[in-house]
């Protein structure tokens, strides 16, 4: 559990019964109690303030993210036992919140219960119009990516066992059954929509990250993913330049991409003599900062093409491949796109229209004239994501606040 010395909230969404559709792994962060090396009979107790219950859940193994909850919640006299911390337990609203609520953990001796641990949460109903997983940050109209709360408990990395939740989502594909982790909204767009918002990023983060206990250093404001605490990420060999604060806007099987393409830019001193053709792709060269190799790692990868790290780009759109794309054209793009980005925000519109099985998109900062991206996709052929709803991607620790969010349909 938290720190009870200094705890800092991990926030948590409460759903009326009445917004739709929300399944149970939208409602759920799982806890980790570990009471320490006690005997048997020594007991536990968890109590929760006004608007938080615990359950137990259970799970087919380490690796299987599908979570079983209980119907029934733990109340403040269930005695737990230290072999209980091989249990999975989970935090859950029950009303709307306006403060800070807590889950504390009391040992109990003798009949006297004393508390050894809290942990706080802030309870926030889900924004208007959009289903918001428990984990992404909701204030005053704005909804931030889940980050990571170093004092409060797990989890505090994607893909890592016992830490595990529906932030990092589950294998398959992207549904409202199914998330990984996503906001989305509750209407369906079937002839396409006009999506505004501002979208601003958090470079506040620290340059360290925590894995098992071990600090590694890595560039300020950067988020390494945890691989699943492989060696790759324990002996830092793979880090990728464009894990930093990114997310997305996703419909029918496409993304919008949104970047931090200025961090990226300071922190990686990129020049133009970095860019190098890998693949029929423009790319940017491997950099090695404080030690760290980001980018090819000798045997994987990891370099960002060009049009995937700008702002209103479709992710992996094939329309341009070199030789027509030439090295002075994908510069060009590039520094467009940093001209378009000075500051820490902007005000970003995505216009969709639905044709088929294609998508006409066309994205620009709002109130210029000039567009971003002007093309038409086609949507994957398997019905992934194919409901119409507006996705936007989590992806867990990149820190984007979405604010003066208005969609309307076509």
């Amino acid at each position: 559990m938290g720190s009870a010395a200094n705890p800092t909230a991990k926030p948590i969404t409460f759903f009326p019964t009445a917004v739709t559709p929300v399944t149970d792994d939208y409602k759920h962060v799982q806890i980790k109690i570990l009471p320490g090396a006690l005997t048997n009979s020594t007991k536990f107790n968890l109590k929760c303030t006004n608007n938080l219950e615990v359950v137990r859940g259970t799970r087919a193994n380490d690796n299987d993210q599908t979570v079983t909850y209980d119907a029934t919640p733990i109340t403040d006299t269930t005695d737990l036992f230290p072999d209980d911390a091989t249990n999975l337990y989970f935090v859950r609203a029950k009303n709307a919140g306006s403060g800070i609520d807590y889950v504390e953990l009391y040992k109990v001796v003798n009949g006297e219960a004393t508390k050894i641990d809290s942990a706080a949460f802030e309870v926030r109903q889900t924004l208007s119009g959009w289903i918001i997983p428990s984990g992404w940050k909701i204030a005053n109209n704005t909804i931030t990516t889940p980050m990571p709360v170093t004092t409060a408990f797990g989890p505090m990395t994607v893909g890592s066992g016992y830490y595990r939740s529906a932030y990092g989502g589950r294998n398959g594909d992207i549904t409202p059954s199914n998330p990984k982790g996503e906001a989305f909204t509750q209407a369906l767009f079937p002839n396409g929509f006009v999506l505004e918002l501002t979208v601003s990023f958090n470079r506040n983060k620290s340059p360290n990250y925590t894995v098992d206990g071990q600090v590694y250093s890595f560039v300020d404001g950067y988020i390494q993913p945890d691989f699943k605490r492989d060696e790759q990420l324990k002996t830092q060999t793979r880090h990728q330049m464009d894990f930093i604060g990114n997310s997305g806007v996703r419909f029918c099987g496409k993304e919008i991409q949104i970047f931090d393409l200025r961090l990226l830019h300071s922190d990686f001193n990129v020049v133009q003599n970095d860019l190098v053709p890998v693949n029929n792709n423009w790319v940017i060269a491997t950099k090695t900062i404080n030690g760290i190799k980001y980018g090819y790692d000798g045997d994987v990868d990891r370099r960002v093409k060009i049009y995937n790290i700008i702002t209103g780009n479709v992710y992996d759109d094939a329309r341009i491949v070199p030789p027509q794309y030439t090295k002075d054209q994908a510069w060009q793009e590039y520094s467009d796109a940093l001209v378009r980005q000075p500051n820490n925000s902007y005000d970003l519109v995505i216009d969709v229209t639905v044709n088929g099985n294609q998508l006409n998109i066309v994205t620009k900062l709002k109130g210029s004239p000039n567009t971003i991206f002007n093309n038409t996709v086609e949507t994957k052929p398997n019905p992934y994501e194919y409901d119409k709803r507006v996705y936007l991607q989590a992806h867990w620790g990149s820190g984007v606040t979405f604010s003066s969010i208005t969609i309307n349909a076509k």
